[in-house]
């Protein structure tokens, strides 16, 4: 790739390369001589992980060079990162960012020093997909490179052939024992393809080719009959409207980047769409990248692979630099949260000056988990939040009449008929009953009369309709072999692999079935992933994905309820839903609760409701074992249990666990906070019971009268001042009374920024009992000003109040109001 980028960039003469073992070292030279970029490469064993010791070893050595002063390096591994590899590695990216006191900490060093200077242009990129994604993205660009008219076909051969010719060419010249031998020229990398003149011209943006898109973009997708909505990120929850909603070509009128947030099947992906449909009928341009496609260092390349999608045909990297650099342009990267943190971080990297500046392309991040798309977001940048809208009770019901038209082939539908139909729906999903994806797939399960008790049944049914559909031959089969493939992929954080990576895990997960005494016909398999639609190839890289993301979470979790995969050694909050699905389809076992209590403390919630265990004599340790790992610091965590009409009765206790004659409990609940589990509760769903209960005295504060009546403007200020300012010094002692052990960070990260940037505004005129006015946004400091007139401001952003509402509560009192609401979007709603 390095090869390639030289050949792009006529300001670059030539690389050196020089290979050892499983090391390789390469210099980027310019036409003038100097070295400009340096990187090692360096393999590690899946075993062993990069700690901060080994990585600053490298660094340091670099930091000693005398072309070090200039020049940029990179340390490029397909090997894990330790905690404290992960620790060096946010240091890097913060002083990159302008922040040195990180770099300078681990440094042992002076902000100022030399080498805390130097490493500030240091950067740490994983490469966990391996060689085969770096050697595909190689393989687009050269088609690219390549002149003529060819058939497809006959480019991608072609391209592969010239790909391997440069792999081999590098490689020979990095043995090379002397230094002047393992020179490469831009000539001699070019001669490859046949030479510089030779080489096609990069396609230019705009110009013919956004012409090109804006047709095909104007009719990429059907309408769909309910329009998603954006809801609008909340300034606070304290404001006196309700979070507000917005049509969905808001997002056209924005001047910021953007994060767009929403849980499996909410519909981010057909927003998306929309929003690229509705922009190019306006003349605007929106890509739509698949983050599954992302290749670390190459986020032009991903620019261009989303343009390519539209236009049918590979673009080039250099024009995918031309759009990053066009303010005319939005790029929404779609699945931004669902792929592994190694590749976030170096997304994080690329980010950096694409998001620093105001003058080229909008991003738009989109994925289910705020805090992972957070984090990938550089500190500098400007940001708008939004959210996606559950589809209300009209729009089901327009839901329910588009698909009775069609099914009875007739204009006229009875009303009643739309009512209990709905009804029925709504009935089955519950609180669900908001995802556009569930109503309509439950919808039409009810309307063929298929049978359902859970979610995992409403996806086990739908599969079968899929591949009865499609006429796929042994779905039950290729579910099987599909579900190990997910599970072996989401450990590593991903849903996605490249074709040469997936045709070996379908291989190597075929090997498993068969050696469990279940033979497998692999061509059976793909044939059935392919007509079922259940694997799809997404963007111009073709790389396999499933239809959508959240079957690969449903077929991994079936998959580990059927035995067929062993549950992960550890998990994320990416690996949620596969979780759950999990526990629908074979109920929670003790690994399982256990897994979830101490990597994913919120999760023990919704995963309590399949707990459905005989209780046994363990049951007090297991109870105790789990609370241990759910109850924040200083609680009581022994408990008395006993059973009373085959139900699961439970005490809080500072002594041992174990069991107590009903009598005995009795007395015991007369002091003691109890829990009482309904029939059939396991031992997770009685420890749940008991978590909120800790929690709900922890979170109990006085009620406190607020100020007096505030006679001025000034007056309202300060006191508004002192409140948001002893709101975060409540909230930061809060977190660390309530947060499970080791999860401060986590509800910290839901609750999101503590201050408040607010002004107070004057009394409206010749009202003088009025409250004082005030509009506020979050922000990570206290800022309360004070103005004679209603400034210009985002409505979207900034919420708007009285001083007097926000100060009716005490500061104690806002503080765990806004933590029980972060704990309800963390767990379930309303579940304190």
């Amino acid at each position: 790739m390095t090869a390639l980028d030289i050949l792009k960039d006529s300001s670059l003469a030539a690389m050196r390369v020089e290979g050892v073992d499983d090391i390789m070292d390469i210099e980027v030279h310019s036409t003038g001589g100097s070295i400009i970029l340096a990187k090692q490469v360096k393999v590690r064993s899946p075993e062993y992980s990069w700690g901060e010791s080994a990585l600053l070893n490298v660094m340091r050595r670099w930091a000693a060079l005398d072309i070090s002063k200039d020049a940029e390096f990179e340390f490029v591994t397909d090997g894990r990162l330790g905690r404290s590899g992960q620790k060096l590695r946010v240091a890097l990216s913060a002083a990159a960012e302008g922040d040195l006191l990180p770099l300078a900490t681990v440094l042992n060093e002076p902000e100022s020093s030399p080498v805390c200077r130097i490493l500030s242009r240091t950067r740490i990129r994983q490469e966990p997909t391996g060689v085969e994604a770096v050697l595909l993205e190689a393989e687009r660009e050269v088609r690219a490179l390549l002149p003529g008219s060819r058939s497809p076909i006959d480019l991608q051969i072609e391209a592969q052939q010239v790909v391997d010719q440069l792999y081999r060419l590098v490689s020979v010249r990095a043995a090379e024992g002397d230094s002047a031998n393992r020179i490469l020229t831009r000539q001699e990398i070019a001669d490859v393809l046949g030479g510089l003149s030779r080489l096609a011209i990069a396609e230019r943006w705009p110009g013919e080719l956004e012409e090109i898109y804006l047709q095909r973009a104007a009719t990429s997708i059907d309408v769909p009959y309910v329009l998603p909505r954006l809801l609008l990120a909340s300034p606070g929850p304290f404001e006196v409207n309700t979070r507000g909603t917005t049509e969905l070509d808001h997002l056209l009128e924005g001047n910021k980047h953007a994060i767009l947030v929403g849980k499996t099947g909410s519909g981010k992906t057909t927003a998306a769409q929309l929003l690229r449909q509705i922009a190019a009928g306006m003349g605007r341009t929106v890509l739509i990248a698949h983050a599954e496609s992302y290749v670390p260092g190459r986020f032009d390349a991903l620019a261009a692979d989303a343009l390519s999608a539209t236009v049918g045909r590979t673009i080039s990297s250099v024009t995918g630099r031309q759009l990053l650099n066009d303010p005319e342009v939005i790029l929404i990267i779609d699945g931004v949260s669902e792929i592994p943190t190694e590749l976030r971080f170096s997304l994080r990297d690329d980010l950096r000056s694409p998001m620093a500046t105001s003058n080229g392309a909008l991003i738009v991040l989109v994925g289910r988990d705020v805090a992972a798309l957070d984090a990938v977001v550089p500190t500098s940048a400007t940001l708008a939040r939004y959210g996606l809208q559950d589809i209300d009770h009209e729009q089901r019901h327009v839901l329910v009449r588009k698909y009775l038209e069609k099914a009875s082939l007739s204009a006229v539908i009875d009303k009643q008929e739309v009512g209990r139909l709905a009804a029925r729906a709504e009935h089955a999903l519950g609180e669900a009953a908001g995802n556009p994806m569930l109503f309509s797939m439950v919808l039409e399960l009810i309307g063929e009369g298929v049978p359902f008790t859970d979610r995992a049944s409403i996806y086990d049914a739908t599969v079968s309709r899929l591949a009865f559909r499609g006429g796929a031959v042994g779905i039950d089969l290729a579910t099987a072999v599909l579900g190990i493939v997910f599970s072996e992929l989401l450990n590593e954080g991903r849903r996605y692999a490249n074709p040469y990576e997936w045709a070996r895990l379908v291989g190597d997960s075929g090997c498993r079935l068969t050696e469990m005494g279940i033979p497998v016909e692999l061509p059976l398999i793909n044939d059935a992933a392919e007509r079922s639609g259940l694997i799809i190839p997404i963007g111009h890289t073709q790389t396999r994905a499933p239809m959508h993301d959240s079957y690969a979470d449903y077929l991994a979790g079936k998959a580990h309820a059927r035995k067929l995969a062993p549950l992960p050694k550890h998990v994320t909050t990416n690996d949620e839903q596969r979780l759950l699905f999990a526990a629908e389809a074979g109920g929670v076992t003790a690994e399982l609760a256990l897994l979830v209590a101490e990597e994913l403390p919120f999760l023990t919630v919704g995963l309590a409701h399949w707990d459905k265990r005989t209780i046994t004599s363990n049951a007090p340790h297991e109870v105790g074992l789990l609370l241990r790992l759910l109850a924040p610091k200083g609680a009581p965590i022994g408990v008395q249990l006993w059973m009373d009409n085959q139900r699961l009765v439970a005490c809080l206790s500072t002594k041992e666990s174990g069991w107590v004659e009903p009598e005995e409990g009795r007395k015991l609940m007369r002091t003691a906070p109890t829990a009482v589990g309904k029939p059939n509760d396991g031992p997770l769903a009685i420890t749940v019971r008991l978590w909120r209960l800790i929690l709900r005295e922890r979170l109990r504060q006085p009620h406190l009268l607020g100020p007096s009546r505030l006679g001025s403007q000034e007056d309202a200020t300060k006191a508004l001042e002192r409140h948001l300012v002893a709101e975060i010094a409540a909230i930061s002692l809060l977190l660390t009374q309530v947060a499970p052990p080791g999860s401060s960070h986590l509800l910290a990260a839901s609750v999101g920024p503590l201050g408040r940037e607010a002004i107070v505004l004057p009394q409206a005129e010749g009202h003088s009992d009025k409250e004082w006015p005030v509009i506020y946004k979050q922000s990570h400091e206290v800022s309360v000003s004070a103005a004679s007139e209603p400034p210009n401001f985002d409505k979207i952003t900034f919420g708007r109040s009285t001083v007097d509402h926000l100060l009716s509560r005490s500061p104690q009192e806002s503080a765990a109001a806004r933590i029980s609401e972060a704990i309800n979007e963390l767990t379930i709603e309303h579940w304190l």
